[in-house]
């Protein structure tokens, strides 16, 4: 704080001793009487004299240093008596204060207006210590601008009726942090870095308006004061700017207040009435006469009636001390609660409700040195005595540097200050050090010698109180450190802060929960994530157990928290005792008037009116059909069920209960458009692939889908698709993952499903939002062919040149049954598929060993028999390699003569081939043909095998001469009605499991089947004339056609080589060629009206002129007609 030249160093209240300073200036007098006046004393006096002051002057600098001890905290006053102990205490009697004897304070009786809760008049007429009080307007613009708040005060005025008026009067609320800037008033000539004092000022607006921070200055328009003072009106005109812009932006509250001594303002006996009306023209610097700054909010001009001026000084100390130990103040501690302040919401006082506990402690003041000169040392001292937290800014100059170059040089020189003082190193080197650079920063102590030893010992005693019992109460932040960024001022004052409050040595007591949080609420208000890790939790990590729900609902709610809300659970934090039905409401509540959940979840989506509001059923019916609609997850949140999580009595486990919340306040990011605490929450999922796959369903679903219909603007969709890829491939990294570490893991990953999901695996959820990326992974296509074959597997046997097709193994077993004894082998249902794939890899490898001792059998008779030939060549199949390969001994059979193999080649190769013609371990029959024909490869492709037959049977009753065969058409029609049954249940299925399928074109297939259906029957199994004979061949051949032509739906999606192609032409008709025929109608409109003018000038305006025009146009687009050009 601007302390100096009006705030002396004398604390000694009322008392009229002279302070150092004062006595130097009488003393200069004195000298300069003494050298000039005729009548000047001998030499020898003079010299008795000096020697005689300078004891006394010692002996008062003794008696003041003992007088600014604890003492100081006992004030007497005329008319009562408040005796208020400086050691902090948290004992707590029904949130009243006790003193050490356990025994209340004495209450202040004041009069209060019922009617508006401001004090009454009586507390400004009858108190001879308040001397004036009102608004100070200052003229810019050509105007009086809004009033700030003042109050004129005397030095001994009582401190408690300050803090009473600033609370009621001034509505200021009770601060969670409190900065006191120590300076001089004079400029800041050494702190000239442009680029520090830009980002000085961004770091100390961005606390303020991070929590309810009071920031103390001198309040002149000089120095460090009218830098704050700068940094407040940028913030101003930034909100003003930002609410030009209809910004939600909200207004900076910000309390900035300066106090200065009456006798140091031009007009200072100008301001004694409610309006004052000011006008600054500059400041006088030669008659230390100055101006307020009006960019403070509010102003405490001091009378100081004291000789030396030193009243300030002890004005300024009491109310830091009053401050620090305001916790569980009834005056401050309920204004988180005030509802007559008019600026909390409901759901803000519940908040503050909840975080009335974390009042009871005492309020952080941490005291920043800019710059500073002679006088601020004292007080810089006073704080350090009372063990009161002290940054200094190293390059702003003045003392703020001297305490840095002292401190560093100490700490350098021992590590412990307090206990391991170096004596003989500061008077050899420290002591000449600092009284020379005192000398080149202060050239008015060059020649007082007495002044300037007196400012370096102040100097040194704060740096061997910047620690005490293994605490640090001063910090040094080097601004030339280009690691140093003023912009982060929070983090470094918090630093400064907490080692203040705990010591660096290891404590095995238990940490103050309560301190802690209190600590982590304003490392939250802060937004230090980093302190509130390395600081705070660190010392008791279990304290996250014990958080206020408020707070987290905090991290939740607040912007570019999502830090905290990973630290938090990162700790261990429970949700689902925190997710109760009214928080959840509340948490939709402050989402509601955001324009993006509005316009497009609530009206869009939900369909609901702009000014309806959310009522009370608002979680079991309007946020459930948003999940449903967004989702196809049905009632998935349930008031009820949240309620018992809450309480312990889980439905199902704990584990459960856990991942719902996580989901639901995923969701709830989501329709909140919170991209960074959606991945934030992602992260912290036990089925990461679930809930990653929904975030872009979410987005997919709606965003895409939904919003496409909703939301015109085109950046806003951009912005909503990118988001949706990037969470796909988390999905997709995450399978990648598990997929390249254990295979069979992430099958299982991808079979799993859960009761929080509808019973739904991570493919269903994929096919549903249309992630071909993930269903294009190559574990999610093997699953897929698992999940196709069912409990089968097909054998791969190469016959020569000849193979077999599986379709065409899959119906012989299925209909002959004795082929699956060749080509299938099935699965234990009781296994695993990794377990099952081990068994088939241990029972291939046997067969190998089996089939490998056989050979070495038939080797040994042939060279018994002497016959020769190469035995390898004639292996089918590739063999010969593998038998290379599990001999280990290639070269002794492959080495072989000839012709020492070629006569019982052929016998061998016959044993070889009936070996592994047939599967030596199958299941009972019973259950070969269940499974075989439970498996969906052999639905799939019997289906299509009769689906021919039924085509085959349709062409055949199509091309029947005459009136058609009845039994024929009979059978055609009995068919094509299953068929239609078939597709009904399938559509059905789709529409009860994938919503992103679309039901528009299936429906319509279905009123087609019907109406082919009725019309077939009627005209040709029951005869009914309902048309010509030639108009129901047509219309039997569209259908049959059509029937032809739903084969490419049915069968080629399914081929691998077929369905690329086949979804590649789908996308050349439907987008290619779409997209080619806009552009060529303008051609074609153009062309025919030219061609038709041209070539037909007189024929009439009727349909059939302009038939012929469009036709003559379309079809020049694939033919080139010369019969008209030629006359023809």
């Amino acid at each position: 704080m601007s302390l100096s030249p009006q705030f002396s160093d004398n604390t000694n209240g009322g008392r009229r001793a002279r302070t150092p300073q004062s006595t130097d200036r009488h003393d200069a007098r004195l000298i300069h009487f003494g050298e000039n006046c005729p009548l000047a004393p001998t030499p020898g006096f003079v010299q008795t004299v000096g020697r005689l002051r300078t004891a006394a002057h010692l002996s008062r600098a003794r008696r003041a240093d003992e007088l600014s001890e604890p003492t100081v905290g006992l004030v007497v006053d005329d008319h009562e008596l408040y005796k208020r102990p400086i050691a902090r205490s948290t004992s707590r009697i029904n949130g009243a204060k006790m003193s050490a004897n356990n025994i209340p304070a004495p209450p202040v009786n004041r009069h209060i207006s019922q009617a508006s809760g401001i004090v009454g008049t009586d507390i400004f007429d009858n108190n001879r210590y308040i001397l004036s009080h009102g608004k100070c307007h200052f003229w810019r613009n050509y105007a009086y601008q809004e009033g700030h708040p003042y109050l004129k005060v005397s030095h001994d005025v009582h401190i408690e009726d300050i803090a009473y008026i600033m609370h009621r009067n001034w509505r200021m609320e009770s601060p969670r942090i409190v900065a006191l800037i120590i300076s001089n008033v004079a400029p800041l000539r050494d702190w000239t870095n442009a680029r520090q004092i830009a980002a000085f000022k961004k770091g100390l607006m961005k606390a303020a308006n991070s929590t309810n921070m009071w920031i103390f200055t001198n309040g002149l328009n000089m120095g460090a004061s009218r830098l704050i003072g700068d940094a407040v009106e940028d913030e101003i005109k930034e909100w003003k700017a930002y609410r030009a812009s209809s910004s939600e932006k909200p207004m900076p509250h910000l309390n900035v207040v300066g106090i200065m001594r009456e006798d140091h303002l031009r007009y200072g006996d100008h301001i004694d009435s409610e309006r004052v009306e000011l006008q600054n023209e500059g400041n006088v610097f030669e008659e230390q006469k100055f101006e307020l700054n009006d960019n403070h909010s509010h102003y405490l001009i001091v009378r100081d009636n004291t000789v030396s001026k030193t009243g300030i000084n002890l004005f300024v100390l009491r109310i830091i001390q009053y401050l620090s130990t305001i916790g569980g103040r009834a005056e401050f501690a309920t204004d988180l609660v005030d509802t007559t302040s008019g600026r909390l919401s409901p759901d803000d006082k519940l908040m503050a409700a909840d975080m009335y506990s974390l009042t009871n402690t005492e309020i952080p003041v941490v005291s920043i040195v800019i710059q500073g000169g002679y006088d601020c040392a004292r007080l810089v001292l006073d704080h350090l005595k009372r063990r009161q937290p002290v940054v200094a800014l190293r390059g702003s100059g003045g003392l703020a540097d001297l305490l840095a170059f002292a401190y560093v040089e100490m700490q350098q020189r021992c590590r412990d200050l307090a206990n391991t003082w170096d004596t003989e190193y500061v008077e050899s080197y420290l002591k000449p050090e600092l009284s020379q650079k005192i000398v080149n920063r202060f050239p008015k102590l060059r020649n007082n010698t007495l002044a300037r030893n007196i400012f370096r010992d102040r100097v040194l005693e704060c740096v061997r109180l910047s620690r005490q019992s293994g605490r640090v109460y001063l910090s040094v932040l080097n601004m030339h450190n280009s690691s140093c960024n003023m912009e982060n001022l929070s983090e470094y004052l918090l630093m400064a802060l907490y080692k203040s409050q705990h010591s660096q040595h290891k404590s095995t007591g238990a940490p103050d929960t309560e301190l802690l949080l209190k600590d982590l609420y304003l490392t939250l208000d802060w937004n230090c994530p980093h302190v509130a890790r390395n600081e705070v939790i660190a010392r008791d990590p279990q304290c996250v157990l014990k958080l206020e729900k408020a707070m987290f609902e905090t991290a939740l709610t607040r912007a570019n928290r999502e830090e905290f809300v990973d630290l938090f659970l990162s700790h261990g934090f429970r949700l689902h005792k925190f997710l109760t039905p009214k928080r959840l409401r509340n948490l939709f509540k402050r989402i509601h008037k955001q324009e993006f959940f509005r316009s497009v979840c609530w009206e869009g989506v939900l369909g609901h009116s702009f000014g309806s509001h959310l009522n009370k059923d608002f979680v079991d019916i309007d946020l459930n059909w948003l999940i449903e609609s967004c989702t196809d997850l049905n009632k998935f949140v349930s008031s009820q069920t949240l309620a018992l999580n809450v309480m312990g009595m889980y439905p199902t486990d704990a584990a459960s209960a856990e991942r719902k919340a996580l989901a639901i306040l995923t969701m709830w990011s989501v329709f909140g458009n919170r991209q960074k605490l959606a991945k934030v929450l992602w992260r912290h999922c036990d089925q990461p692939i679930h809930l990653g796959l929904y975030w872009s369903s979410l987005i997919i679903s709606m965003m895409m889908e939904r919003l496409s219909w909703y939301v015109g603007e085109q950046n806003l969709k951009t912005e909503l698709k990118d988001p949706s890829k990037l969470f796909a491939d988390y999905a997709v990294g995450v399978l990648d993952l598990a997929f390249g570490q254990d295979e069979h893991r992430a099958n299982d990953v991808l079979s799993e499903t859960s009761v929080d999901w509808n019973y739904k695996t991570a493919v269903d959820i994929a096919a549903n939002a249309g992630l071909r990326g993930f269903l294009a992974h190559p574990c999610c296509q093997k699953w897929l062919t698992n999940t196709f074959l069912g409990n089968i597997r097909l054998r791969e046997m190469s016959w020569g040149l000849f193979s077999i097709p599986p379709s065409v193994k899959i119906l012989l077993s299925a209909l002959l049954v004795f082929p699956m004894y060749i080509w299938v082998r099935f699965r234990d249902t009781d296994q695993k598929t990794g377990q099952y794939d081990k068994n088939e890899e241990l029972e291939d490898e046997r067969d190998a060993v089996d089939e490998e001792r056989h050979l070495v059998n038939a080797e040994s008779q042939a060279q018994k028999a002497g016959t020769g030939g190469n035995f390898s060549a004639n292996i089918i199949g590739g063999m010969g390699d593998a038998l290379e390969e599990a001999l280990g001994k290639p070269g002794e059979i492959i080495s072989k003569n000839i012709d020492e193999f070629a006569t019982n080649a052929r016998h061998y190769q016959t044993v070889i081939r009936n070996r592994e013609l047939l599967i030596r371990k199958q299941p009972p029959l019973k259950r070969m043909v269940c499974e075989m024909w439970s498996a969906p490869i052999t639905k799939f492709w019997t289906f299509n095998m009769f689906y021919i037959i039924y085509l085959a049977l349709s062409s055949l009753a199509l091309m029947w001469p005459s009136c058609g065969n009845f039994y024929l058409d009979s059978t055609v029609c009995a068919w094509t009605a299953l068929i239609l049954l078939e597709h009904i249940r399938r559509t059905f299925i789709l529409y009860r499991k994938y919503t992103s399928v679309p039901m528009v074109f299936k429906c319509m297939e279905i009123v087609a089947i019907i109406v082919f259906v009725v019309i077939y029957t009627a005209g040709r199994v029951f005869d009914r004339r309902l048309f010509s004979y030639y108009t129901m061949k047509v219309m039997l051949s569209f259908g049959l056609l059509y029937f032809y032509y739903r084969l490419f739906a049915v069968h080629l999606p399914i081929s691998p080589t077929l369905g690329p192609l086949l979804y590649r032409l789908k996308l050349m008709i439907t987008v290619d060629f779409v997209n080619f025929m806009r552009m060529a109608l303008l051609v074609i409109c153009g062309s025919g009206v030219v061609i038709q003018a041209v070539l037909y000038p007189d024929q009439p305006l009727n349909l059939t002129m302009f038939r012929m025009a469009f036709h003559r146009a379309f079809f020049t687009l694939f033919s080139t007609p010369t019969d008209e050009l030629e006359g023809k």
